[in-house]
C-alpha cells in the first residue's frame, strides 16, 4: 500500500487515517534528493570514525569480543565524564 504523509521533525504524519495490525513495523520512505542537506550525517562505515568508536567504548570491541548494550552504556558514560567533568 502507498500512503501519503508529512515528515515533522522526526515524525511521520499519515495525511489519511489509517489503522495498522502493529504498533511498529518497518518502512520504506522516499524522499526527494533535493530535500536532503549535504553533509549532516557522518559516513559510519569510515574506518577513522569505528576506530575512534571503538578506542570510547574500550578493550572489550578491540579485542572482537562482544559486549553487551550495558557495557557500551558504562563505557560511554565513563568517556563522557573523562572528557567533561574529570
Amino acid at each position: 500500500m502507498q500512503i501519503d504523509a508529512i515528515y515533522d521533525n522526526g515524525r511521520l504524519i499519515f495525511t489519511k487515517p489509517v489503522r495498522l495490525k502493529k504498533k511498529r513495523l518497518q518502512l520504506k520512505v522516499m524522499i526527494p534528493d533535493t530535500e536532503i542537506e549535504t553533509g549532516q550525517v557522518e559516513d559510519m562505515s569510515k574506518p577513522g570514525i569505528r576506530t575512534e568508536l571503538n578506542d570510547i567504548l574500550g578493550s572489550i570491541r578491540r579485542t572482537g569480543q562482544k559486549a553487551s548494550p550495558e557495557q557500551d552504556k558504562t563505557a560511554w558514560h565513563e568517556h563522557l565524564e573523562d572528557k567533561y567533568i574529570r
